[in-house]
């Protein structure tokens, strides 16, 4: 859904994954990107170039890094 100025809110349910670039998943490591698997529901917030401002999620979070490993 586009916000009046350019941005854009994005709303999802179910399983889905996300990419965070260094500094976009909040506190902790702000100097490597990480990978989420989100299941549940999803709320996210974009400015007019596309970086994302706030995001929000509700149910079960995992750390694909960490899976990985």
């Amino acid at each position: 859904m586009p916000t009046a100025d350019g941005g854009a809110i994005l709303r999802g349910s179910g399983i889905n994954s996300f990419v965070f670039f260094p500094g976009d998943a909040g506190p902790g490591d702000t100097r490597t990107g990480r990978t989420f698997l989100f299941t549940g529901r999803f709320v996210a917030t974009t400015d007019p170039s596309g970086t994302l401002t706030t995001f929000t999620s509700t149910g079960k979070r995992q750390d694909v890094c960490a899976m990985l490993m």
